[in-house]
């Protein structure tokens, strides 16, 4: 199984920062024909919409490229939607999540993805986690590092047999430029945030239907 994730808003607590930090991992098998689908419709739409851009931006995109790509992701079964929401007011200031925006980003990022996603493998299947390359290299290691002992102990604790070992486990850092799925996932995070930051369904709704699994935090 193969699981794409990017984010909208920040994990800041500036006076200027988001209210709310989203999380989108979209997670399918049959990837190459969603992958493929999605960067025919950048392609389409260089072409007859002048998009000017290097990859699919939800949020440089128009309500109508918005709208195309959400409606694409709409159509595909095989593919599911998970949403994070983090409401960064309720965040007890003073506390490990507030001091450490690392510590808060591979809690909210791995520990829900990985709850999600672990026991919807099958006996033995193999887990690749796609995320963009915004990650400092310093930080890479200590994110696999996590990821791997986190799924390691979700699945032992669930008391099934089938024991996520690190060797199931793959961690990519790719350019979004290069990776259409990222750029979906970064539409469905688009969508979320539109509906929690400024409190407009418009997109949300298109995919609402699709989503498997929603977690708001705190």
């Amino acid at each position: 199984m193969e699981v794409f994730i990017d984010e909208s808003g920040d994990l800041g607590f500036s006076p200027t920062a988001s209210r709310y930090f989203i999380v989108a991992f979209l997670y399918i098998r049959r990837t190459h024909l969603f992958r493929e689908a999605f960067r025919w419709l950048f392609l389409r739409l260089k072409r007859r919409y002048k998009y000017f851009h290097d990859e699919l931006k939800f949020s440089q995109s128009t309500d109508a490229i918005r709208r195309k790509g959400l409606q694409l992701i709409r159509k595909y079964d095989d593919l599911k939607i998970g949403i994070i929401v983090v409401n960064k007011r309720k965040i007890i200031r003073g506390s490990p999540m507030y001091n450490d925006l690392n510590l808060l980003y591979r809690w909210v990022i791995v520990h829900n993805v990985m709850n999600c996603i672990i026991n919807k493998l099958e006996k033995g299947e193999k887990l690749n986690v796609i995320l963009d390359k915004r990650l400092p290299r310093s930080q890479r290691k200590e994110f696999r590092t996590y990821a791997e002992l986190k799924g390691y102990h979700i699945s032992r604790v669930s008391g099934d047999k089938n024991i996520f070992y690190r060797y199931r486990l793959n961690i990519d850092h790719r350019n979004s430029i290069y990776e259409p799925c990222i750029q979906a996932a970064d539409f469905v995070s688009g969508a979320a945030y539109h509906l929690y930051e400024h409190k407009n369904n418009a997109y949300y709704k298109i995919i609402y239907d699709k989503i498997e699994e929603f977690i708001y935090w705190p």
